[in-house]
């Protein structure tokens, strides 16, 4: 049976994939937590929903509001197609109590080498471990998808799917601001992003990208590269072997894919130097390139800035422990409006030494 919005079940990708993956049981188990599961014969058989208006309800409105998990469908689905932070940057979306006013993470600093002990077997040093927690607070934000009474009358009365459109607003919305703040931050709440972190070290390019040649170009990835090794093996040590990403402005990433190398012309620049550098020497993983439209302008002097870095939690996370959700749906004069909200933090960098800006690339 099709939902509001005329689906079905198999229609939404992030569904389908959860139960190739043997996920969904434990997917609709953490949407009944929020008192919802995706009910995909509720137009036969609607959910009953603690409504606050009395049994003379308009028809329209009990339609939609027991379909909010129709709605909530509908959410997830574009979340799972749309959201691109989450192969840029790590997100820490459990174990934080929807709750928190903030959270925090811990600091753990690890001495002591082995050496040769004398017969008395007492010289053997002590590996010992410091640690500390560092506090980020958390923010509430939302948006309100809603509907007319004329969409509500049609869809419940005329057999008409509501129209989509309204909850990708909503939900595009949201992962707008999302990303907005995880790439530049929020002055009013002190919040940082990945294009202007103040503790990550920066430094300057000797020459844009513009004016470089291609082999300019890949000793400057090369030298990129082999930096962080150096100052990430005493933090990292031996597991070291994480995805190392360059974070590149559209117009400095287009030249990387789009310029052949002169000595390799079948290559272009990024196809030469993802694969031909220490990095991948050392670990076996290629270079990875991701292109945030964020850094241009980002950097001293409003120059375009890039970044090497890892996306890995050891090194930076955002919080959000409320993804975009539909709080509820009301109705609201003649027409119904479907409250999200989510709640989040600004980027926090844990190892900045592990990251490093160049500017005027």
């Amino acid at each position: 049976m099709p939902n509001i919005f005329g689906k079905e079940q198999h229609e939404y990708s992030h569904l389908m994939d959860a139960k190739e993956r043997k996920l969904l049981d434990a997917h609709n188990k953490q949407l009944a937590l929020r008192g919802m599961v995706h009910d995909f014969q509720a137009l036969s058989n609607p959910l009953k929903a603690k409504l606050s208006d009395t049994e003379s309800a308009a028809q329209a409105l009990s339609y939609i509001t027991n379909n909010q998990q129709a709605i909530m469908a509908e959410v997830d689905e574009i979340i799972y197609t749309e959201f691109r932070l989450p192969g840029m940057i790590p997100l820490k979306t459990s174990g934080i109590p929807e709750g928190a006013a903030s959270f925090a993470y811990r600091v753990v600093n690890r001495y002591g080498k082995g050496k040769f002990i004398d017969n008395d077997g007492k010289t053997a040093p002590s590996a010992t471990v410091s640690q500390g927690l560092v506090p980020y607070t958390l923010e509430y934000a939302g948006i309100v998808p809603e509907w007319s009474i004329e969409d509500a009358r049609k869809a419940a009365f005329g057999g008409l799917a509501l129209d989509t459109e309204t909850i990708e607003a909503g939900t595009v919305g949201c992962m707008d601001h999302i990303e907005e703040v995880a790439f530049v931050g929020d002055a009013a709440r002190s919040f940082e992003g990945l294009t202007n972190n103040s503790d990550i070290p920066s430094d300057t390019a000797s020459k844009t990208f513009a004016n470089s040649s291609a082999l300019e170009m890949v000793q400057f990835i090369q030298n990129g590269v082999t930096q962080r090794i150096i100052d990430t093996k005493e933090v990292f040590g031996r597991n070291l072997k994480i995805e190392l990403t360059v974070y590149m402005p559209i117009a400095q990433a287009g030249l990387l894919t789009d310029t052949n190398y002169a000595d390799d012309a079948s290559k272009t620049v990024w196809e030469y130097v993802s694969v031909n550098n220490l990095w991948t020497q050392y670990t076996g993983k290629p270079l990875k390139l991701e292109i945030v439209s964020e850094f241009a302008g980002a950097g001293a002097g409003a120059t375009d800035r890039c970044l090497f870095g890892f996306n890995d939690a050891r090194v930076m996370e955002m919080g959000i422990p409320i993804m975009p959700r539909i709080i509820r749906t009301l109705e609201q004069a003649f027409g119904v409006i479907a409250p999200m909200e989510y709640k989040i933090s600004g980027l926090n960098v844990k190892r900045p030494t592990a990251m490093e800006y160049w500017d005027g690339i």
